[in-house]
């Protein structure tokens, strides 16, 4: 299993000018019962939460996929919103 904590940062609705951050643990794995890649999100006890089966061609297609229905960035990579 391929394993990334992607971070999750959004304004706090309830103190303005304030960020949430929270973290998301994402598994890659090839799924052999239904013949594709699927991704899921860890809870803090290792327990996989909502499994997404592809069509995934390999890994990085299901991190990406993780990453446009959650949002956020991963971590130790800069978002592009803060680089320009």
């Amino acid at each position: 299993m391929h394993l990334r904590t992607l971070v999750i940062e959004r304004d706090d609705p309830d103190e303005p000018g304030l960020r949430i951050r929270r973290y998301a643990r994402i598994g890659v794995c090839w799924e052999p019962t239904m013949g594709n890649w699927a991704w899921m999100r860890f809870n803090l006890a290792g327990q996989a939460l909502t499994p997404v089966v592809g069509p995934f061609p390999a890994a990085d297609p299901a991190f990406e996929d993780a990453l446009a229905q959650l949002g956020g960035h991963w971590e130790g990579m800069v978002p592009v919103d803060v680089i320009a």
